[in-house]
């Protein structure tokens, strides 16, 4: 295993967890290199380009902060360049521009997206949870989000939304 790769994996276990934190389901999860990125998270029931609401576009926002959080949790440099992060803050910038109208509001809800994310990913079952994704995702590359449940299961983590569904709440 390289590096890199499990640098990939620990960023999109953190947007799974960030996700599945804030009510977020998923198709599939994938370290898989493709010609446009090194991994990615499928949404499931929600459009990432087109929030339907405020709280829809924070919680997307939180997802996508995920990532790079995740990375800056597991100690890798997150000014390096090689991380997964540019197209991931340019999204939380599309949601956020998309529902709110000033740029202060923007502001404000990019820096509440980022510490909720940071929040979320530091409660240890949370962290081990995205350890175990990471894990996962290097061994089979791929997995879905109804094996995520199984996993979430192992790992003692209550609160898993069921299959296609948004639940609501931080998933305390």
């Amino acid at each position: 295993m390289t590096d890199d790769l499990y640098r990939t994996a620990i960023h999109e276990a953190g947007h799974v967890v960030c996700g599945f934190r804030v009510g977020l389901s998923f198709e599939t999860v994938s370290i898989e290199q493709d010609e446009d990125t090194m991994g990615r998270v499928i949404p499931r029931d929600f459009d990432l380009y087109n929030p339907k609401s405020r709280g829809d576009a924070m919680a997307y926002a939180i997802h996508s902060y995920g990532g790079i959080t995740a990375e800056f949790i597991a100690g890798y440099s997150i000014t390096d360049g090689n991380d997964g992060a540019s197209g991931d803050l340019g999204l939380v910038n599309w949601f956020l521009a998309r529902t709110f109208k000033y740029e202060g509001q923007i502001l404000r809800r990019r820096q509440r997206a980022m510490v909720k994310a940071l929040k979320i990913l530091n409660r240890p079952k949370n962290w081990a949870l995205v350890e175990a994704t990471a894990a996962a995702l290097v061994e089979r590359k791929t997995f879905s989000f109804e094996e995520f449940g199984i996993l979430t299961e192992e790992q003692g983590v209550k609160g898993v939304a069921k299959k296609g569904t948004k639940k609501s709440g931080s998933g305390k």
